[in-house]
C-alpha cells in the first residue's frame, strides 16, 4: 500500500468510513463539511500569510528608507564636521598670521629702552593680544574635542610637582589680591603616575584661575586625595576650593555649557568666553572622570573630579638620570649659524628678521616653495625655518623635495622646523611625515624661538662671558 493510500484510509477512518464499504448520505455530508472547513482554514491561513508578507515587505521598505535617510544624515554630518575642521584650520591660520606680527613686534619692542608710561602701554597691548590668543586657542580646543581629534598623551609625571607648578603660576595674581594659596597632599599618595600632564594642567589651570579671579579675600586651595589604592593603579581626587562668593543652584545648572557663565554680569566684570569650564569638563571626560561642584552662596565653591591613574614605579634616581642637564642661566649663550627662512608674509618676515638678527644669525629668505628648493640646492644651511602654507609649492612639498635631494647627494640631514600658523590636531604629524623635524606655532615669542634654535643647533658658551 502506498503512502497516499494510507493517508486516505486515515482520513476516511476519522470520518467513520472505510474504503471497502460505500458511504451513506450522512457520511458524505460530514466529509464535505470537513473538506469545506479545511479549505476555509487553509484559505484564511493563506490570507494571513499574504498579509504578513505584505506588511513585512512594507516594513522592510520603510526600514530601508530609514537606513538610507540615516546614512545620508551621517554623511551630511561628517561633511559638515570636515567643513568645520577646514574652516577652523583656515581661520586659525588667518588669525594667527597677523597675531604673529602683533605679538612678535610687541615682544621685540619690550626689549628696547622705554619710559615707564610707554612700558605700561606695551604691557596693556601685550596682555590684550594674549587674551585674544587664549580665545582662539579655546575655540580650537573645543572643536578638537567635539570632532574627536584630541588625543591624550600617556607619559610619566610627578603629581606633587605638577601642583606646585600650578600654584607658582597663579601666585602672582593671588598675591595682588592678598589671597592665600594652599596645597594639601596625603603622605600615602604615590608620587608618579602616567597621564597627560599638559591637559591636566589645563584643567587645574582653569579651576584655579576661576577661583583666584572670583575670590576677593581668603584662601584658594588645591587638594589631591587618594580615594582607592590598587596594584598598579590609584583613584585620585583632585579638588580646588575657594572662599569666594559661591554659585547658586540655578547658575550651577548652566555652568558647564559652552559660551555661558554663571552670571552675565561676570563677562562684563571679568571678561572671558565661558569656554574654560566646558573644555575642562570635556577633558576630564576624556580621562574617564566628571567634574562636580559643591557651592553655597556666600560660602565659596569646591570643584572636584576623580581619575583612575596608572602608577609609574620607576626609581627616582633613574628619572633624575634621564633629565637633560640644564644650562647655566648665568652664563651667556652665543647662538650662531646660517639659516634659510621660508615665509611669504611680509610682516612675519619683518618679525623673523628682527628676531634672528637679535639672536645673532645670518639668513637667506625664500618666499615660496620653489625658491626654497632652489636655494637649498645651491647652498648649505644650518637650519631651515619653513612656513607650511606657501604660494606655488607649499612647505610640505618643498621639504619632501629637499629630503629627496639630500638622499641623492648623500648629504647630512639639515634640521627643518615648521614655522606656521596651523594649530589643528594633525598639523604637527603632517609636518613630521613630510620630513620636517620640529614644529613652532605662530605667534612665536623671541624666547621660544631661541629655545628651539638652541635645541637644534650647536650652542656654545660665550668665551667673553
Amino acid at each position: 500500500m502506498s503512502e497516499l493510500d494510507r493517508t486516505l484510509n486515515r482520513q476516511l477512518r476519522s470520518l467513520g468510513l472505510s474504503a471497502e464499504s460505500p458511504p451513506d448520505v450522512a457520511s458524505w455530508r460530514a466529509l464535505l463539511a470537513k473538506v469545506s472547513q479545511t479549505y476555509g482554514e487553509h484559505k484564511h491561513g493563506h490570507y494571513l500569510l499574504e498579509r504578513s508578507l505584505d506588511v513585512s515587505s512594507q516594513e522592510m521598505l520603510a526600514l530601508n528608507e530609514s537606513l538610507k535617510l540615516e546614512s545620508q544624515e551621517k554623511i551630511r554630518a561628517l561633511q559638515k564636521s570636515q567643513e568645520k575642521s577646514r574652516f577652523l584650520a583656515n581661520m586659525s591660520h588667518e588669525i594667527r598670521t597677523p597675531m604673529n606680527g602683533v605679538l612678535g613686534m610687541l615682544d621685540i619692542l619690550a626689549q628696547t629702552t622705554l619710559d615707564p608710561q610707554q612700558r605700561e602701554y606695551l604691557k596693556t597691548a601685550y596682555s590684550s593680544s594674549e587674551i585674544l590668543l587664549d580665545v582662539i586657542n579655546a575655540v580650537l580646543d573645543l572643536s578638537k574635542i567635539e570632532s574627536g581629534k584630541l588625543v591624550l598623551e600617556r607619559i610619566p609625571f610627578n603629581l606633587s610637582k605638577l601642583l606646585d607648578d600650578m600654584l607658582l603660576l597663579f601666585s602672582g595674581s593671588a598675591t595682588k589680591k592678598h589671597l592665600t594659596l594652599n596645597k594639601h597632599l596625603p603622605d600615602n599618595l604615590p608620587p608618579w603616575f602616567y597621564g597627560d600632564p599638559i591637559r591636566l594642567k589645563q584643567i587645574l589651570g582653569n579651576l584655579l584661575g576661576n577661583a583666584v579671579k572670583f575670590t576677593d579675600s581668603g584662601v584658594v586651595s588645591v587638594h589631591a586625595d587618594l580615594r582607592e589604592d590598587l596594584p598598579g593603579q590609584a583613584r585620585i581626587r583632585l579638588l580646588v576650593a575657594d572662599t569666594g562668593p559661591g554659585i547658586s543652584p540655578a547658575q550651577q545648572e548652566v555652568l558647564f555649557n559652552a559660551f555661558s557663565q554663571a552670571d552675565e554680569s561676570t563677562t562684563r566684570l571679568y571678561g572671558g568666553t565661558g569656554l574654560g569650564l566646558t573644555i575642562a569638563q570635556e577633558l576630564v571626560h576624556l580621562m574617564g572622570g566628571h567634574i562636580r561642584i559643591k557651592s553655597t552662596l556666600g560660602q565659596g565653591s569646591t570643584f572636584y573630579f576623580d581619575l583612575m591613574l596608572d602608577k609609574h614605579t620607576v626609581a627616582i634616581a633613574t628619572i633624575a638620570a634621564k633629565q637633560p642637564a640644564l644650562a647655566d642661566t648665568n652664563q651667556p649663550i652665543t647662538l650662531s649659524g646660517h639659516l634659510l627662512l621660508v615665509e611669504d608674509n611680509t610682516v612675519n618676515i619683518k618679525v623673523a628678521k628682527v628676531m634672528l638678527d637679535k639672536l645673532g644669525f645670518t639668513f637667506d629668505i625664500a618666499m615660496d616653495g620653489h625658491a626654497a628648493v632652489d636655494l637649498l640646492a645651491k647652498n648649505r644651511y644650518d637650519l631651515v625655518l619653513m612656513d607650511c602654507q606657501l604660494p606655488s609649492m607649499d612647505g610640505y612639498e618643498a621639504t619632501r623635495h629637499f629630503r629627496q635631494m639630500e638622499q641623492e647627494r648623500n648629504q647630512p640631514r639639515t634640521p627643518v622646523v615648521a614655522l606656521t600658523a596651523n594649530a589643528m590636531q594633525g598639523d604637527r604629524e603632517s609636518c613630521l611625515q613630510a620630513g620636517m623635524d620640529d614644529y613652532l606655532t605662530k605667534p612665536i615669542a623671541l624666547s621660544i624661538l631661541r629655545q628651539k634654535l638652541q635645541h637644534w643647533l650647536a650652542a656654545i658658551p660665550s668665551a667673553t662671558a
